[in-house]
């Protein structure tokens, strides 16, 4: 190991360099995929050579840390018995974040919660980036063409990053503000206000059915834990509760999405039989479509799925045993289900372990000033896994593992004269 004294000033102070990287992780989540890979590898490495390392096996933290990074040990056992190699492969290099975040946060001493206050804030801002810069460029006149690096499927998407991703940056940013987990000499408590106007906003506008739901209940939570009057509280959550509903049915976009919802059975596509041709069906219609599927694989291989590289291989052969030929001639669906995905790809010992990565946390670690926000991080990331495989996705990876991290390992040692946030 290289010492730290052979090093010029600057690399030598350990929590100056962990914080830059992790800085510019936050930044280029959203925006630069590229960057945030190498800057990731670049944490990793300054990890591995010059950080100093804390492992006690008698700590619960500790432990935590084996059972996260177990949810990176069925993509090595599924090489064993996956034959696409080629796939196997790329999957191993795009999860090893499920190795390298709890690793690094867990075994070493520089995350306090001056640090966990100051990439938070630091993520606020990169969301609010990311959602105006996308908001904005959706607005431009449609003679005025982009580079394909900054629009991806969504109008008002900024780069390549799904609704649904951006939406869960959203929604944490405001998760961040109303416990007040920011620094507030990075973001002024007047700006701060501002910018959860225009994150709620942008969320809804994106009008991703599970996240908009998800925000509902994050802002009828922190109205009843925030106004004292019980009056107040009926009144605050019974109008936000109207306008929402009104939204519905007086915004076409919402209105459409939400009837979709309601309607599926009568749009519910038939299988085992050409009838999925020739005709457009909704998100939910397409999933319902796609579970069908998907458990058809489970059932043929229950305990250890089919492997790290040949679920998607797998998934276009149960398509099309099924004659589901949108899905299985014109398209490459995943299973919108991260439970039924991790299902198919390592059977019930993955499932298990992923659900241990969702409720360890919950039972090991005690209560802090970030055991709220923990709690609810996962709640949310347990909601989204029933409608999107977040897990097979770059930015979904890094989101989930890196914050989850954070929230894990983050704060658990006292600091000098930390700031003071008021309610």
């Amino acid at each position: 190991m290289i010492k730290l004294t052979q090093l010029p000033s600057l690399f030598r102070d350990e929590k100056l360099m962990c914080s830059a990287f992790c800085v510019g992780i936050i930044y280029s989540l959203f925006l630069w995929p590229l960057l945030n890979t190498i800057l990731c590898i670049c944490l990793g490495v300054y990890w591995l050579l010059f950080c100093k390392k804390n492992f006690d096996l008698n700590k619960n933290s500790s432990r935590l840390v084996i059972v996260f990074a177990c949810l990176y040990l069925p993509y090595i056992v599924g090489m064993f018995y996956t034959s696409n190699k080629e796939a196997g492969y790329f999957s191993l290099t795009e999860h090893i974040a499920f190795l390298l975040f709890p690793v690094v946060f867990g075994s070493s001493r520089f995350l306090d919660q001056s640090m966990v206050h100051r990439l938070l804030s630091h993520f606020i801002i990169s969301c609010l980036v990311a959602s105006l810069s996308g908001f904005l460029f959706g607005l431009l006149p449609e003679y005025i063409h982009l580079p394909d690096a900054l629009r991806h499927g969504h109008q008002y998407v900024f780069g390549y990053t799904y609704p649904y991703i951006i939406g869960l940056g959203c929604l944490l940013s405001i998760l961040v503000i109303g416990e007040n987990l920011y620094d507030q000499e990075i973001l002024s408590r007047r700006f701060v206000f501002l910018i959860l106007a225009f994150l709620s906003f942008y969320l809804l506008f994106l009008n991703v059915r599970l996240v908009s739901l998800c925000w509902l209940t994050v802002i009828l939570y922190f109205i009843f834990r925030k106004i004292p009057s019980t009056g107040l509280r009926i009144i605050a959550s019974f109008t936000l509760i109207l306008m929402l509903v009104l939204g519905f049915f007086r915004i076409p976009m919402w209105k459409s999405k939400w009837n979709e919802l309601r309607d599926y059975h009568e749009q519910e596509i038939p299988l085992d039989q050409d009838a999925s041709l020739g005709r457009s069906w909704g998100g939910m219609s397409i999933r319902i479509a796609l579970w069908k599927c998907g458990m058809d694989l489970i059932e043929r291989h229950p305990l250890m799925g089919v492997g790290t590289g040949d679920v998607q291989d797998s998934l276009q052969m149960s398509y099309e045993k099924r004659k589901f030929y949108f899905a299985s001639r014109y398209n490459k669906y995943n299973l919108h289900n991260q439970f039924l995905q991790t299902l198919a790809a390592f059977g019930v010992c993955g499932l298990i372990i992923l659900l241990a990565c969702i409720i360890a946390p919950v039972i090991w670690l005690p209560s802090g000033s970030l055991y709220r926000i923990r709690i609810m991080f996962l709640l949310l990331f347990f909601l989204i896994c029933f409608t999107e495989v977040i897990l097979d996705t770059n930015k979904g990876i890094i989101w989930y593992s890196f914050f989850n991290s954070i929230f894990a390992f983050g704060g658990s040692e006292k600091i000098e004269n930390p700031p003071v946030l008021t309610e």
